[in-house]
């Protein structure tokens, strides 16, 4: 009935059933309980009915069901819409399914209710723990990776990568160096931090922001590093490889055509005069067709090892070995990329390739 939580009334039937096992009637363990009579039979007229069990359901009107409940309906809005991801329909769900929704409201409308307050007590605890935590912890030198979405407004967000922590997850009016100014400042409020390193894309105004503002070192991400490398190999090898297949094809015809003259010439009726040098021809021409296919294996090799090289990096850019699932080390990264630098220097340098600029 209205006016009464579900913890209120479970243990008040606690309390009727108490004094109706000392033997007292009906109406005056109702009395005893403080509970109108018409209330009590409103409440005893339902058990029983729905998808659950009269005993089940009679537990759940007792102060420890009720307890369970309220555990049962908060950790399935906690792990289904806030850790999974889910809708609040899938919680509404989970309820029918499991028979809870016989003790408790199922609808949409309900357990929607039930979510925004969940929302709103998991900021407060959220806030009040940064406040808390914030104010005892030392002073440390933070890495931050950072990016600009827009759903539907320009969303500014930065992310401690390794605690996993989001540290900045605010609406902008724009994206300049001076609305990341603004809003980092207002994230780091209360939190010891210095920011040493930033990750993000090529972004002018963040990057001016983290280089000029922040003063600290760019990163570029790693798609943002292939993505230059890719500018500066992808095409000159590509077009080494395409000349040298079109060389390859010439120098085919060549060798067709030398033996084409030496059919056409034996065919012929005799004539004065020594015989060409056909094979001397066909030698030359069959050894300038060795050298053309040489040099189209070597630009494919080329072009091959360009795309190993970048598969190389997208690997070594990773913070877990991705063979044995081992954490890298700083040194390890730092190792496998140079790897790969090197690898990119001796390419640019044998195909004569500008040098790969803008390293992370």
């Amino acid at each position: 009935m209205a006016g009464w939580s579900r913890t209120a009334r479970a243990e008040a039937l606690e309390m009727v059933q108490a004094h109706q096992d000392q033997g007292l009637s009906e109406r005056q363990a109702a009395q005893a309980a403080g509970v109108p009579r018409g209330t009590l039979r409103h409440w005893t007229q339902h058990q029983g009915e729905g998808r659950m069990s009269a005993e089940a359901q009679a537990f759940f009107d007792t102060p420890a069901g009720v307890e369970l409940l309220q555990r049962l309906v908060m950790a399935a809005h906690l792990v289904i819409t806030l850790h999974g991801g889910g809708g609040v329909r899938l919680v509404c769900q989970f309820l029918e399914l499991s028979g809870l929704s016989s003790v408790v409201g199922a609808s949409y409308g309900a357990q929607q209710a039930v979510n925004v307050a969940l929302e709103a007590e998991v900021a407060a605890f959220g806030a009040a723990e940064r406040q808390r935590l914030g104010e005892a912890m030392p002073t440390r030198r933070i890495t931050m990776s950072g990016d600009e979405t827009h759903h539907p407004d320009v969303c500014l967000v930065g992310i401690e990568p390794v605690s996993n922590f989001i540290v900045l997850e605010q609406y902008a009016r724009g994206r300049s160096a001076a609305d990341w100014e603004k809003a980092m400042k207002e994230a780091l409020l209360g939190l010891s931090v210095e920011i040493e390193q930033f990750s993000s894309d090529q972004a002018k105004g963040l990057c001016h922001y983290i280089t000029r503002t922040l003063g600290a070192h760019q990163s570029p991400d790693l798609f943002h590093v292939e993505h230059e490398i890719s500018r500066a190999t992808a095409g000159p090898l590509a077009a080494r490889v395409r000349q040298a297949e079109q060389a390859v094809e010439k120098a085919t015809e060549a060798v067709s055509a030398v033996q084409a003259a030496e059919t056409a010439h034996d065919q012929a009726p005799s004539r004065r005069g020594r015989r060409p040098d056909f094979e001397g021809r066909r030698r030359q021409a069959q050894w300038n067709l060795a050298g053309e296919q040489l040099q189209q294996e070597r630009a494919q090799a080329d072009q091959h090892e360009a795309k190993a090289v970048r598969q190389a990096l997208s690997a070594a850019y990773h913070p877990y070995d991705l063979d044995t699932g081992q954490c890298q080390s700083p040194e390890q990264v730092g190792q496998r990329l140079q790897e790969c630098w090197d690898r990119l220097d001796a390419l640019a340098k044998r195909c004569q390739l500008l040098s790969v600029a803008g390293r992370g």
